[in-house]
């Protein structure tokens, strides 16, 4: 499977589906990483170069296991327009994932929705793309996808956060992510699955199977 997951923000994917993520390397598929902005802004509020968080970025992922190159986009601002959604339409159709990762449009940060919407017109032509839950989402995302991460990933996807220092404050992101991923399994019944403890839950925008799938 070729996947590719597209965040706004340094820490977005890390957070959204950091072990989603690292679940998808270890099982051998190809994944790839965009990321929109450096989330630093000038005095004028546009988007600008930001080495620390993308160290950050970089250092995270690392950690999830991820070696490929991030595409840092460095755009200015985050449209739903044709100047984002002419960018994003390249990339996709230069790793043709088979599957894309995205913000939900059900979030309170506009360009998280700006981004969620430009996605979903870029991709149209990609048959699976699933909407990742950050700690802006309104109260009506409601994950209806979800992917069961063990123990050991869920830890990792903690590490990889912890290293968003600028970001946030580490005696409060473990309790975060782990009451996050409990809450996805029991608000499911998973939790009635005893190995289905941790999970990471998403919205479906899109899934279109072969002929050959069901």
């Amino acid at each position: 499977m070729k996947v590719l997951a597209i965040g706004v923000h340094p820490d977005d994917v890390e957070f959204g589906m950091g072990a989603t993520l690292s679940k998808h390397i270890s099982l051998g598929h190809e994944v790839h990483v965009i990321v929109l902005t450096d989330g630093a802004r000038d005095e004028l509020g546009n988007y600008t170069k930001s080495n620390e968080r993308r160290q950050e970025s970089i250092n995270a992922l690392k950690i999830l296991g991820y070696d490929n190159e991030i595409i840092f986009l460095n755009l200015p601002k985050v449209t739903r327009d044709q100047s984002t959604i002419r960018i994003l339409e390249e990339k996709i159709d230069l790793y043709k994932p088979d599957r894309i990762y995205t913000h939900s449009r059900n979030d309170r940060h506009q360009d998280h929705r700006n981004c969620c919407y430009a996605v979903l017109s870029a991709g149209r032509y990609i048959n699976e793309i699933l909407l990742f839950e950050v700690y802006s989402v309104f109260p009506e995302f409601v994950p209806n996808y979800i992917i069961n991460i063990s123990k050991d990933l869920l830890d990792l996807k903690i590490k990889a956060n912890c290293q968003f220092k600028s970001q946030f404050k580490m005696e409060l992101i473990t309790k975060m992510l782990e009451g996050l991923a409990i809450k996805n399994s029991f608000q499911n019944y998973a939790l009635k699955t005893e190995e289905i403890r941790y999970s990471e839950g998403f919205e479906i925008a899109k899934i279109v199977k072969n002929n050959d799938q069901v």
